[in-house]
C-alpha cells in the first residue's frame, strides 16, 4: 500500500491545478484508489457504481471547493473577533439543508445528500424549467444527487462572500480606512439565469422536450466565462480542462460539471480582493490553511506467472515404409580402339654359298620384340616373333623404341618356314649395316 499527498495550492487555487494533479492517479500502474470524502463528497462517491474518471475529476473539483470554504472560515474568524461576533451568529445557512459553514464543514456529505431526496433539482438550485432540463437527458440519479447537492453549495458561497464583505467594510469604518469596493456576487442560479440560459437559449435546440446540445461544450463555457467576467467586471481563470471527461459521453452532465467549476472559479476572484484587504488594509492576523489529502494507493500484486501446460497427442504409428536400394547405372560408350595390322614381312629366299675373298656375312641372332608394358587397365599378352636361323649372316643387335601404344591385343602369328637357297658366286661388295626400322611399318 502506497500513500499519495495531494494539496490544494494556498490560498486559492484554481480547477485545472487539481485536475491535472488527480488525473496523474488514472495513469499510473496501480487501480484507482477509493478518494476520501471531503465536506462535499461523501465515500465511497456512489452505491453500486463506479466510473474511475467522473469519481478523479468530482475528487479535483470538490479539493478545490474544500480549500475554498476553509479560507472563508479562516477570514470570517479575525472579522468576527474584530467585532466581537461569534461565527454561529453571523454565518449564512444553506438553504434546504439548514446548516452553516462550519456544520458543512463538520458533517457528512452522504447526509447532506440524502436530505435532499425527493426535492425537484430546480426547486433547489432555484433554476428555471428549461436549465432543470438538462437533467432530464440522463438517469442516473446517484450523479444527480451528488451534483444537485454539490451545485447547491457553491450557490451558498455567494451568501459567504457578500456576508462576509459586508464584515469587512464594518471593520474599515471603525478603522476608518477606505472601503473595499466589490461587485454584488451572484449564486449559481443567479448566474445561471442571467449569463447561462440567454447563450444556451440560442445554442441548444429542444427535441421532444430534450434538450440537444449541438455544438462544443468548451465553446459554451468559454461564451459564458466571458459574458460573466465581463458583466460582473471581475476576471478570472476561464479555461477548463477540453475534454473534461475522456471516457464519458454524456453532454448535459458535462456541461453541468463545466458550469459548477467555472461557477468555482469565479468566486476565486472576489475571494482573492477581500483576503489582499483584510491582511494589507485592515492588518487582521489571517492563519491561511492548507487543505492535504492522503490517498493511499493500493498495492499492485502480480499473480505468479505459470506457464501453461502443453499436451501433444499421442501420434498414431506411421507405416513401415520400404525404401528400395538406389543403384546408379551409368553407360559409358565403349571406344573402339584401331584396329593396327603389321604387315607381313617377307624375307627373300637366299641360296647359294657366300663365299669370297673378304665377304664376312655378320652374324644374325634373333631378336625378341617385346612391347612396352603399358597399363591402361587392359591386358596386353606377350608379344613373341618365331625365331629363325639364317645361315652365316650376322644380323646387328636393334633396340625397338618405348613406343606409347594404347592399350590393345595384337594376334598371335607364325611365319612360314622357308630355306635359303645356293647363290652363284658373287664378286665382294661391301654389306651396309641393316637396321629394321619396325616403327615405320606400324601404323596406328
Amino acid at each position: 500500500m502506497t500513500t499519495l499527498t495531494i494539496c490544494a495550492t494556498p490560498p486559492l487555487p484554481t480547477f485545472s491545478s487539481l485536475y491535472q494533479s488527480v488525473q496523474g492517479l488514472l495513469t499510473g500502474p496501480f487501480p484507482v484508489p477509493t478518494f476520501p470524502a471531503l465536506p462535499t463528497l461523501p465515500s465511497p462517491m456512489f452505491t453500486g457504481f463506479h466510473s474511475p474518471n467522473i469519481e478523479a475529476v468530482e475528487f479535483a473539483a470538490e479539493l478545490q471547493c474544500s480549500q475554498i470554504l476553509n479560507l472563508v472560515l479562516a477570514l470570517f474568524k479575525p472579522v468576527a473577533s474584530f467585532l466581537g461576533l461569534g461565527l454561529d451568529a453571523i454565518l449564512p445557512k444553506i438553504p434546504f439543508l439548514n446548516i452553516n459553514l462550519i456544520e458543512l464543514l463538520e458533517g457528512d456529505a452522504s447526509a447532506f445528500i440524502a436530505q435532499l431526496e425527493g426535492i425537484a433539482v430546480g426547486t433547489i438550485l432555484g433554476i428555471s424549467s428549461f436549465a432543470n432540463g438538462l437533467y432530464n437527458n440522463y438517469v442516473i440519479p446517484v450523479l444527480s444527487a451528488l451534483q444537485t447537492f454539490q451545485l447547491l453549495v457553491r450557490s451558498y458561497f455567494a451568501a459567504l462572500i457578500n456576508t462576509l464583505f459586508e464584515l469587512v467594510n464594518q471593520v474599515a469604518h471603525i478603522l476608518s480606512v477606505g472601503a473595499l469596493t466589490l461587485p454584488t456576487i451572484p449564486d449559481f442560479a443567479e448566474m445561471f439565469e442571467g449569463f447561462v440560459t440567454p447563450i444556451l437559449s440560442q445554442l441548444l435546440l429542444k427535441v421532444d422536450g430534450i434538450l440537444v446540445i449541438p455544438v462544443e461544450i468548451s465553446a459554451i463555457i468559454a461564451l459564458v466565462g466571458a459574458a460573466l467576467s465581463s458583466g460582473i467586471g471581475l476576471a478570472f481563470e476561464i479555461a477548463m480542462p477540453d475534454p473534461l471527461y475522456p471516457t464519458l459521453n454524456m453532454p448535459e452532465f458535462n456541461l453541468l460539471e463545466q458550469l459548477k467549476n467555472l461557477y468555482t472559479n469565479f468566486i476565486v476572484s472576489p475571494l482573492q480582493l477581500i483576503l489582499n484587504f483584510i491582511l494589507n488594509v485592515l492588518h487582521l492576523g489571517v492563519t491561511i490553511p492548507t487543505i492535504c489529502i492522503s490517498i493511499a494507493i493500493p498495492s499492485v500484486s502480480l499473480p505468479p506467472l505459470v506457464a501453461p501446460k502443453f499436451f501433444l497427442p499421442t501420434l498414431p504409428a506411421l507405416p513401415s515404409v520400404s525404401i528400395p536400394n538406389l543403384s546408379l547405372s551409368v553407360a559409358v560408350p565403349s571406344t573402339p580402339l584401331p584396329s593396327v595390322s603389321l604387315p607381313s614381312i617377307s624375307v627373300p629366299h637366299i641360296s647359294g654359298n657366300i663365299s669370297g675373298a673378304g665377304v664376312n656375312l655378320p652374324s644374325v641372332s634373333e631378336s625378341t620384340l617385346s612391347p612396352p608394358s603399358i597399363s591402361l587397365g587392359i591386358s596386353v599378352p606377350d608379344l613373341s616373333l618365331p625365331s629363325f636361323s639364317v645361315p652365316n649372316i650376322t644380323i646387328p643387335t636393334f633396340t625397338f623404341p618405348h613406343l606409347p601404344f594404347p592399350a590393345f591385343q595384337i594376334p598371335s602369328f607364325s611365319l612360314p618356314s622357308f630355306s635359303i637357297p645356293q647363290l652363284p658366286s658373287v664378286p665382294s661388295l661391301p654389306v651396309p649395316n641393316l637396321e629394321l626400322n619396325v616403327a615405320a611399318y606400324i601404323k596406328i
